[in-house]
Formats: structure tokens, sequence, C-alpha cells
């Protein structure tokens, strides 16, 4: 077997197989191993549009076989009900894409905090209390001027709705 640096050496488990309950078909053995569960440490960024596909990278405290569980598919992140694939970043990082907020498309305006968690096998998910925040699509109305020179310095006003007082959404 493989020892993953991330990740303690695997135990031997051993399961006797039987066919009813007196009589002992076979002996099976599989390897098995235990991972510490996940821990949020943070998630940036911690909002984004309704309908989805926000980079979000979630830093962790704890992430014992991410590598691995990366490589076997078994690398999630949740979204409230939503799970997604989740990739490797490195040991204390994994980078999910936002799904659409549930509903989304039949009502725009709703917004709102989700919980977002991490699982390295699928199915056990951590449960840190982290938040994703939804928040409406921004529609650009009119920008002034419409171009500049090429070395900037410019000021360029921007108007248009779902703009949040002091969170810069451009550069």
């Amino acid at each position: 077997y493989e020892v993953d640096d991330d990740l303690g050496a695997p135990c031997k488990i051993v399961m006797h197989v039987k066919s009813t309950p007196l009589d002992v078909v076979d002996d099976l053995s599989a390897m098995f191993r235990t991972l510490s569960p996940t821990t949020i440490e943070k998630v940036a960024p911690t909002r984004g549009p309704i309908n989805g596909w926000s980079s979000v990278v979630i830093h962790l405290e704890s992430g014992a076989g991410l590598r691995r569980a990366s490589q076997l598919g078994y690398l999630r992140c949740r979204f409230n009900l939503s799970a997604v694939a989740a990739t490797y970043v490195n040991r204390s990082a994994v980078l999910c894409i936002s799904p659409a907020l549930g509903g989304a498309a039949a009502d725009a305006t709703r917004t709102g905090r989700v919980p977002i968690e991490v699982s390295n096998n699928a199915q056990d998910f951590s449960s840190s209390g982290t938040t994703f925040e939804y928040i409406a699509a921004v529609r650009v109305a009119r920008i002034f001027p419409a171009s500049g020179p090429t070395d900037g310095g410019v000021l360029v006003q921007v108007e248009g709705e779902g703009f949040i007082s002091g969170v810069p959404r451009c550069s």
C-alpha cells in the first residue's frame, strides 16, 4: 500500500462473511483509513452572485487527505444543500465553483447567506458554521466616459443596480 504524506498509515480490517448464521464462508481483509474531519478556517471571497460561477477558495485548518480525496474524486464543497466537486489547491486549501442559489432563475431578487462546508470522502461534511453570501447580480446601466487614454488616469463613473457600498467590484 502507498502512504500519502498527509495521511496516517492505513489499518487492516478483517471481515467474516457468512452465508448463514452458522457457517463462515470466507475471511476477507481490506485496508481502511480514517481521516480527521476537515475544518474551515476562512473562505475567499465570502460572497458571490446568485447565478453562481464564483471561484471560491476554502482555506482549511485541518485538511488531511485532500490530495488523495481529489485523486479519487471524493473532494466536495457544499453550498447549503448543493454539493459540487472541489479542486485540490494545496494541503490547506481547495477551490470550488459556487452553484446558483436554488430558485435564482425564477427569483433574481432573492439573496442570502448559506452554510458552506467541505468533505474529503463525498459523504461526511465539515460543520464549521462558515457561510457564503449570495448577492444580487450587478447590472450596469451606464459607464461615463465610454473611453479614455491607454495610460489611464481618468475617473470613470459606473451607474446601475446591485452595487454594495464600500466593496470594490472591479479594478
